[in-house]
């Protein structure tokens, strides 16, 4: 068995456990051929255009081939001629692909005629604080932006990051948004054609602490999942928006970065923190370089909390105290399953019958108040 701190219980369609540790899928980088952008929407719903104006599509123009085909990354427009996107999805791109690079805002359907196709003529890439590995590249899963400058003004509405006194909107409980192209399974080489958005609650930075293989950068990274587990992020989209309403608009919180390779929705997603004070301070002096346009909101009221339940611990106790735990805050017991066929009988000899050994989400997840949790249970100890 790994220990509990990599460990990993969940139960798929209400049987599959999962009780092996699951390494969080971190980007790769993109090299622009759209092969391993790495995060998505699963379980989204179509949108419009209209509705998150910001959103833009980064694409390799290639000669007779669709948008759709051509699209690897996401981005938001931050000022006329400013794109903010993921670090991973540009950088190691050669000039002749770079010269390729296409920027794509106002659409809502990614084939369509609809909006403005843009070049881009610089590009500015956040320092290498990620760590070296053995091919030489560099990892950008500790500081994962980039800036795009654009050959040209575009007309979609820039989106601003939350300044230093909105810094309510990003943190635990907070109910935010994403949106993108991106696959809506893992399982499919095809990305949807039409906007999709997701409803996703910012939780706490221990959730992504716990995939032991590095270490989670609280300051310049965001840790996200969908209230109840099942919005995640996938293969398609990353460097796409994470926005927070405030009583002053939307405001940009974050760059989709990376998660899990499966795109399974009860292991939490990565975000870059882009209106995190680190990262925040390196956007505004290298935007200021690129641009005159105010970036950077204040004085917005972020929206209320809703009241959540945050998972407790049910692993390997009895029915009953895992009731009373789930009960105490906030939650109740699902659906509860005993592993009769032994499948998991080496777990039966090591806690003993009737223990909690799968569950569908993370302790201390932020779930809706009153969510209805579904336990695996050990079996009998065969004689």
């Amino acid at each position: 068995m790994p220990s509990r701190r990599s460990q990993l219980a969940g139960l798929l369609s209400g049987l599959a456990l999962l009780v092996l540790g699951l390494g969080l899928g971190l980007p790769a980088a993109a090299s622009g051929n759209g092969k391993d952008a790495s995060s998505s929407i699963v379980h989204g719903k179509a949108t419009t255009i209209k509705d998150w104006p910001w959103q833009v599509a980064l694409a390799m123009k290639h000669s007779g081939s669709s948008t759709r085909r051509d699209f690897f990354c996401g981005g938001s427009v931050i000022a006329p001629r400013l794109v903010l996107t993921a670090a991973h999805c540009v950088v190691g791109m050669t000039n002749g692909q770079r010269e390729r690079l296409r920027v794509i805002s106002g659409r809502t359907r990614l084939n369509s005629s609809q909006g403005e196709t843009t070049g881009v003529s610089g590009i500015r890439i956040a320092p290498r604080t990620g760590k070296q590995n053995s091919t030489g590249r560099f990892s950008y899963r500790i500081f994962d932006v980039a800036l795009l400058k654009l050959a040209a003004p575009v007309e979609a509405e820039p989106i601003k990051l939350a300044g230093a006194d909105e810094s309510r909107t990003f943190s635990a409980g907070q109910v935010v948004w994403t949106t993108g192209w991106g696959k809506m399974t893992p399982w499919t080489n095809q990305v949807p054609d039409t906007l999709r958005k997701a409803k996703l609650v910012v939780q706490s930075d221990r959730l992504c602490g716990l995939d032991s293989s590095f270490s989670y950068p609280r300051d310049t990274m965001l840790c996200l999942g969908s209230a109840e587990g099942h919005s995640s992020a996938c293969s398609g989209d990353s460097g796409g928006p994470l926005v927070a309403w405030t009583t002053d608009g939307y405001r940009l919180v974050g760059a989709t970065s990376g998660g899990d390779r499966f795109c399974r929705g009860y292991i939490p997603s990565f975000f870059a923190k882009v209106s995190g004070d680190r990262v925040r301070s390196w956007i505004v002096r290298t935007a200021r370089k690129m641009t005159d346009y105010e970036i950077v909101g204040s004085g917005g009221t972020a929206s209320p909390k809703p009241d959540w339940c945050r998972v407790p611990r049910v692993f390997h106790l009895k029915l009953k105290q895992a009731k009373r735990n789930l009960k105490a805050a906030g939650c109740r017991v699902g659906k509860v399953k005993v592993d009769r066929r032994g499948r998991y009988a080496y777990l039966t000899r090591r806690f003993g019958p009737g223990r909690v050994i799968g569950y569908e989400l993370y302790q201390g997840w932020l779930a809706p108040e009153g969510f209805r949790m579904d336990l695996l249970l050990t079996g009998h100890k065969r004689r």
